[in-house]
């Protein structure tokens, strides 16, 4: 399934998504144009305008690209909502695209909106829990630049921030240029995701140590995958979670390069569920691009969630699990994992009856021919798999049948279930 993907991907799927991304920031700036036509507002966006596409390309944040969606997602009425998340766009321009402007450049932002009272640079690693209503962004040097406000001026040498106003981020031990973020604010996120941010240092420090321990157990068996992570996931975040030993993970459309992740030190779950989320990743760039199947209003059965989903949501589950569960299967083999091994193997037995299942309710006369490769492909992955477990995938587990057995209950009459021939149990119930 993954050499498909690839050969997607190296085919131009990442360059069509990074075109699109650059038409959206182009759609902005005339928007913003039309909004606020004065001098200043002309030569703000003249400074962001002259950059080249692909050093827009190279040089944004996921958090950029997010306030880009975001005013480009508001509707033209709505004022206000507007003028905050052009704010936005222009601290998190600023941050992105420090390094590639003039000495001198400024740009100035209105702040008479009600928003966060921080301004947040996460490249640069500045963080200041204050905002006047009129603020300037402005670069002296390579390594200087000034942030001007009402009540005070804040001089900064980005090689030696004050600790007042240093950003609190974990560095992942023995992995470069990737960060757990200990910032939670609209500047950065949505907001119905701020209170689920973990910031306690101690806490994000145990998930930057798992977190390196789940790389390396990635890298052991399968290095050129997590090249591929890390060359898109730069910063991780802790979700709160009121039990350490619940994992729960999480990967937003519009903030691709973040990976949300709960806490636990196991780095073997950890690590599936960071190749979970970033196969889902992946996937959204891919869809931005290539059509899998023909648009449907139609819900179907998935033995990961209780309510109908739509064709994207089975589609994106069959991806993703089936990356976990070739993650396992490699895991299971190594020798430093005997101790391991058999719960792995029974963990990747549900996930293999979860993805025949799952595979079932895909209507095949809906895919487009990239979309069936992909299914055909994950089919043929899923074979191998069951003919290694053997016998341990021949009794299907309670939970699944009581699962399947609820959703018939719920959605009866509106929804058709489909079951494999090798579950025929499922049949009686």
């Amino acid at each position: 399934m993954s050499n498909i993907v690839n050969s997607l991907i190296s085919e131009g799927a990442i360059q069509n998504h990074q075109h699109s991304l650059y038409l959206h920031y182009k759609r902005l700036l005339d928007r913003i144009m039309l909004s606020y036509q004065n001098d200043e507002t002309i030569n703000q966006l003249k400074i962001l305008h002259d950059l080249p596409e692909s050093d827009i390309i190279i040089h944004g944040t996921p958090f950029f690209w997010m306030n880009v969606h975001r005013c480009n997602k508001v509707h033209i009425d709505n004022h206000n909502e507007f003028k905050k998340y052009v704010t936005f766009f222009y601290i998190t321009a600023f941050d992105a695209y420090f390094e590639l402007f003039q000495n001198g450049t400024k740009l100035k932002i209105d702040n008479t909106i009600d928003s966060d009272s921080s301004i947040t640079l996460p490249k640069l690693g500045i963080h200041i829990n204050y905002f006047s209503k009129f603020t300037t962004l402005q670069r002296l040097n390579a390594k200087e630049l000034e942030i001007i406000m009402s009540e005070r001026n804040f001089h900064i040498n980005i090689d030696k921030i004050d600790k007042d106003i240093k950003m609190k981020s974990i560095k992942i031990p023995n992995h470069e240029g990737i960060r757990v973020l200990s910032i939670a604010n609209q500047l950065l996120f949505e907001e119905e995701y701020v209170s689920k941010i973990d910031k306690d240092i101690g806490r994000l420090q145990t998930l930057a140590d798992t977190i390196s321990k789940s790389f390396d157990l990635i890298n052991l068996v399968n290095p050129m995958l997590l090249s591929r992570i890390k060359d898109l996931e730069k910063w991780f975040v802790r979700l709160c979670t009121p039990d350490p030993l619940y994992y729960n993970s999480l990967t937003l459309k519009n903030l691709s390069g973040v990976l949300f992740l709960s806490g636990g030190t196991n780095a073997i779950r950890l690590a599936g569920s960071i190749i979970h989320e970033f196969h889902h990743a992946e996937l959204n760039i891919l869809m931005d691009s290539q059509q899998m199947y023909e648009e449907t209003y139609d819900k179907y059965y998935s033995p990961w969630r209780d309510d109908p989903r739509p064709l994207v949501g089975l589609f994106h589950g069959i991806y993703v699990f089936s990356a976990v569960a070739n993650f396992y299967k490699l895991v299971e083999n190594l020798p430093s994992m005997k101790n391991y091994s058999e719960k792995v193997r029974r963990k990747r037995s549900e996930i293999c009856y979860k993805l025949r299942l799952a595979i079932e309710q895909v209507p095949i006369n809906k895919l487009k021919p990239i979309g069936l490769n992909i299914i055909e492909s994950i089919k043929k992955d899923l074979m191998i798999q069951e003919l290694d477990l053997g016998s341990l995938n021949n009794e299907l587990p309670i939970d699944i049948i009581e699962h399947v057995k609820n959703w018939q209950e719920t959605n009866s009459g509106s929804y058709y279930l489909k079951i494999p021939k090798k579950y025929s149990v499922l049949n009686q119930q």
